[in-house]
């Protein structure tokens, strides 16, 4: 690791540590608590500045590395405008959903927005899918676009789902985060300077989220803000660095490093569709949900990062082995798949308390 690259992971670190050290005491008088009710677990009201603290943390950090760093870092930020943009729209939805929420349609319009500047503004684009069949290249042609927009999509929605138990979403996140970081930095792109910063906030972030100790709860929540805005950096970075001409890993090993919230969302409005016609109705049915009833919180976490390190470190390993990427991609469709048989079980009995739970809770006239 170079002194520059140390120093962006310090600086998220420490901005990212010191944000969060004066946002804990005002987050109540900011509206930015928590208060356990309803499908809530944690016992008591905990501050949602997670996310609002590592995006101050990234922000200030790459300023500092633009200033400190090679001019053209700042032509790397000319070529990200609509991630900026796209990435700023996604914060302040996320916090005003932290400080009262938002309806699930405005949200996804809000996500669908910025997935759409960012691929038509800044052409984050999956085209060329490095597959050669029979000696021809697989292109995705006038699929591109759609299909780059959906995966975008997809990620981010994912990512902000599965944010249910503490460190789980921020885990997933930095595992494929430190993947890329070790892949630009390989390759020499300035983008790692940015991933650094990143992971950096995200490292003092998850200090005080993850369970590290039994039956000791997070002191603060990631919240909307930080997963909507973390779920969509880390589509849009797998995307640009799965594409040409800066690729340094193949789009088929980028689809596992979030084959967990990927999957669990796919399935999820899948199954919501099929059976009740209702994609966006809230519940208990997430596979940290599943396993949280079988391990308990902090084991189904460790769990759940540990399998996504695993697969996604497989795949990156595997590449550099020179697995073909068909293989990668056939293999993540098979696990999709065997992912969907093995949870259908657990997310039908979680489906069917919720129904009768709104039975109960429903006025007898009205059953």
């Amino acid at each position: 690791m170079s002194e520059l690259h140390a120093l962006a992971f310090a600086g998220g670190l420490i901005v990212t540590a010191l944000c969060l050290a004066v946002l804990y005491p005002v987050a109540g008088r900011l509206g930015l608590i928590d208060n356990p009710a309803g499908r809530k677990q944690h016992a008591r009201p905990t501050p949602i500045i997670g996310g609002l603290a590592i995006g101050i943390g990234g922000v200030a950090t790459t300023i500092l590395a633009v200033m400190m760093g090679p001019p053209s870092l700042i032509l790397v930020l000319g070529q990200h405008i609509g991630f900026l943009i796209g990435a700023l729209l996604l914060a302040v939805l996320g916090l005003w959903d932290d400080h009262k929420p938002v309806a699930p349609r405005i949200k996804l319009l809000t996500q669908l927005t910025a997935c759409v500047l960012a691929v038509v503004v800044d052409h984050a684009l999956i085209d060329d899918v490095a597959v050669r069949i029979a000696g021809v290249d697989i292109f995705l042609g006038i699929f591109a676009v759609p299909f780059s927009i959906l995966v975008m999509l997809t990620i981010t929605n994912g990512i902000n789902m599965i944010d249910g138990v503490d460190g789980l979403s921020g885990g997933i996140i930095l595992i494929a985060m430190a993947l890329m970081a070790k892949a630009t930095m390989a390759a020499g792109l300035n983008s790692s300077l940015l991933i650094m910063a990143l992971i950096g906030a995200l490292s003092a972030f998850l200090v005080v989220n993850l369970p590290l100790r039994p039956g000791k709860p997070a002191l603060v929540f990631l919240g909307d803000c930080g997963t909507l805005v973390l779920g969509f950096t880390l589509a849009y970075f797998a995307i640009e660095l799965s594409s040409l001409p800066n690729r340094v890993f193949k789009p088929g090993t980028a689809l596992w490093f979030f084959f967990i919230p990927a999957a669990d969302t796919i399935w999820l409005y899948l199954r919501r569709t099929w059976v009740a016609r209702a994609p966006f109705a809230p519940g208990r049915d997430h596979i940290h949900h599943l396993l949280i009833e079988r391990f308990g919180p902090q084991r189904a976490v460790w769990l759940l990062l540990f399998v996504s390190g695993l697969l996604a470190a497989g795949a990156y390993l595997a590449e550099r082995l020179g697995v073909h990427g068909l293989i990668l991609i056939g293999a993540w469709v098979i696990a999709f798949l065997i992912y969907g048989a093995a949870t259908h079980r657990g997310w039908r009995r979680a489906w069917d308390r919720r129904e009768e739970a709104g039975r109960q809770d429903m006025p007898p006239s009205d059953r």
